[in-house]
């Protein structure tokens, strides 16, 4: 218990501390005039502690839309990218491992794909870095600590260079020996933006620098399961594993520049509460824009286990497995649009080609791709609160030639205050794209294909609503020709066709201080067994709030509980760094269950909670992926601290 009076000390200390600062940097300081007849307080203005931030939508008809930060306690406690309420994923046990979706992602990739997606979670890219806009010099330290050498770290820092522009530094770091032998994660992320836009927003510009680095051993799951689902060995590190020195490396590295130049006259926009404002503000000169992409990605696999009951085995004359990947690609998009700002206009019009040069090497062979895809987007709309939208892209020449997208759909939304209004959205849409390359072509020391593919096709209907706080979707999807690996980790194409309907909701119920959040998530995959994934995942929070010594300090203590269905769990091979489908075991069917409290004072957010607290007190079958039991109950302790200046 020694552990836990470590944690609850330094708790302690923390909020001691930080009570005591901010009830020093409470006091007013006093400024002398001249004269020093009279002090006058020197108030530091609140609004010059707010920050903003956005992303870079490029798909988007929308401009820039800026966010708050989240400095809410509520749900503070979710720190691991994998275990999110609303995103849940198929975890190895250890963070920084690999992982797979528990929905089915009916979502297309618009371009070339790889198709190699397991980490993901774990690397910045321009489509997840933020863009602050502080008014002050503004840092953000991130830490979390936990059982099995587990440290999270990222520091977060922006601030003004000078009017209208902004640098931001976004540095990640995880690192975890994990509790089983050979699984431990070493894993950085760095990314540098800046950010500028001229006062009369004719010219605007994002660029970003992004570098991944990730190492992560492999032990390709328990040798016997029956030791662990037995608990015939309760010291989880002399369990012998698969493998015993495999690693897989990435390294991924990305530069990329966004600017926009709007070529009408520097006038005032109508505000758009009339039919006549929106006419008006739809003619214009219209916004050009150029987005230029870099990114190299390298991929390698290590292993000198010649025999494994994983892997075929490797003749004595081969060599010590190291499969290598490379690929690289180069975008160019040029596009016009009459959208200047968040005006409202009657119709808003987006036409543009995007230009994209892969290099994919394999084993030191290579192989080139040109192709080009034109796109188009419109949004219409009959007031403030009706729009119809849609989009199109057709690529030709290269690995993706022929693949295209459309969509179509209408948003309405009544009401402006939070959990007061009713929000709709629908669309349809239709897409054939060309598998990931990865399951076409693919050479390494133990695997080895060249298929010949179709293209695979997905069409459906989407819908979403918010009415009064609740939040439900709903999502039917017919797809064809997909791709999986089969029991043997052999890429293969399905010929069967998919129907899967989803449908999920979110909502928080608040009694007094309690509040009581369930987010449910049912799908159902009919016509293929080659998907499987839990019909039902349900992720529910029973918290209780309270403001202590006059609102110095909040606090919500709780009950998570993450349950999912039983269902056949996808294999992890880590030779592939891919998922193949299995037929021996069935997980799922089980409650993981955290105890938790939040803190906050003022600035800064402590969270302690003890994970997995009902492990050892039910049957021991708590994994997602056969061979990968997830970790024991544990204590795990973080904060997020906020400087100004």
């Amino acid at each position: 218990m020694a552990f836990i009076k470590n944690y609850l000390m330094i708790a302690f200390i923390a909020i001691s501390t930080l009570v005591s600062a901010q009830n020093k940097d409470s006091k007013v300081q006093t400024v002398q005039s001249a004269s020093r007849k009279q002090a006058k307080p020197a108030v530091i203005d609140k609004d010059s502690l707010q920050v903003l931030y956005s992303l870079d939508k490029i798909d988007s008809l929308k401009t820039t839309t800026y966010y708050k930060i989240d400095t809410l306690i509520e749900r503070f406690q979710y720190y691991n990218p994998i275990l999110q309420p609303n995103n849940p994923m198929a975890s190895q046990g250890n963070i920084g491992q690999a992982s797979y979706p528990l929905l089915y992602n009916t979502a297309s990739p618009n371009g070339f794909d790889f198709g190699r997606h397991s980490l993901d979670p774990f690397l910045f890219s321009p489509a997840n870095l933020i863009y602050y806009v502080p008014k002050r010099p503004y840092t953000v330290l991130n830490y979390v600590s936990g059982k099995g050498k587990e440290q999270l770290f990222r520091v977060i820092h922006s601030q003004s260079l000078r009017k209208g522009l902004y640098l931001s530094v976004d540095y990640n770091l995880t690192n975890s020996v994990g509790i089983y032998d050979k699984e431990g994660t070493n894993e950085y992320s760095l990314g540098i933006s800046l950010n500028f836009t001229r006062p009369d927003i004719r010219y605007q510009g994002k660029i970003n620098f992004t570098n991944n680095y990730l190492k992560i051993q492999e032990n390709g799951g328990l040798a016997d399961l029956s030791i662990f689902s037995e608990n015939k060995e309760p010291n989880r590190t002399l369990i012998q594993t698969n493998l015993t020195d495999a690693r897989n490396y990435i390294h991924q590295t990305g530069a990329y520049i966004h600017h926009t130049f709007y070529m009408g006259k520097l006038k005032a926009a109508r505000p758009g509460t009339s039919f006549w404002d929106m006419v008006i503000n739809t003619f214009n000169a219209g916004t050009l824009g150029h987005i230029f992409q870099y990114d190299i990605r390298t991929d390698k696999y290590i292993d000198t286990t010649r025999v494994s009951k994983l892997y075929p085995t490797l003749k004595v004359d081969q060599p010590l497995p190291t499969d290598s990947i490379q690929y690289s690609r180069v975008n160019n998009t040029f596009y016009w649009t009459n959208q200047r700002d968040s005006s409202l206009q009657v119709l808003t019009l987006k036409f543009g080609v995007n230009y994209e040069l892969v290099n994919v090497g394999i084993l030191k062979k290579g192989y080139i791709f040109n192709q080009t895809t034109p796109f188009g987007q419109f949004s219409m709309n009959a007031g403030k609160n009706i729009e119809a939208f849609g989009k199109f892209s057709l690529t030709t020449g290269g690995y993706n030639d022929k693949d295209y997208h459309y969509l179509g759909g209408i948003r309405t939304h009544f009401g402006q205050r939070p959990r007061r209004q009713i929000i709709f959205e629908a669309e349809m849409y239709r897409n054939e794209t060309e598998p990931g390359y990865f399951y076409h072509y693919f050479n390494s020391n133990r695997y080895t294909w060249n298929n010949s593919l179709t293209k695979i096709k997905t069409s459906g209907l989407k819908a979403k609503a918010e009415i009064f706080g609740l939040l439900v979707s709903a999502n039917f999807c017919n797809l064809s020709d997909f791709v999986y690996l089969d029991t043997a980790s052999i890429a293969k194409q399905s010929d069967q066709t998919a129907n899967i309907l989803q449908i999920s909701a979110d909502y928080s119920l608040h009694l007094g201080k309690f509040t009581f959040r369930n987010v449910f998530n049912w799908q159902n995959i009919a016509g293929t067994n080659y998907i499987r994934l839990p019909q039902t995942i349900l992720n529910s929070t029973l918290s209780y709030r309270e403001d202590l010594f006059r609102k110095a300090i909040s606090v919500e203590t709780g009950v998570d509980m993450l349950y999912t269905s039983s269902y056949k769990g996808n294999a992890y091979n880590p030779a592939l760094g891919m998922y193949r489908l299995q037929d021996n075991i069935t997980v799922g069917d089980y409650p993981y269950m955290d105890v938790f409290a939040n803190l906050k004072v003022k600035r800064t957010r402590i969270f302690v909670k003890y994970q997995h607290v009902n492990a050892g007190m039910m049957k021991y079958k708590y994994y997602f992926v056969p061979g990968y039991p997830q970790n024991d109950a544990a204590f795990k302790f973080g904060f997020s601290w906020i400087f100004f200046d």
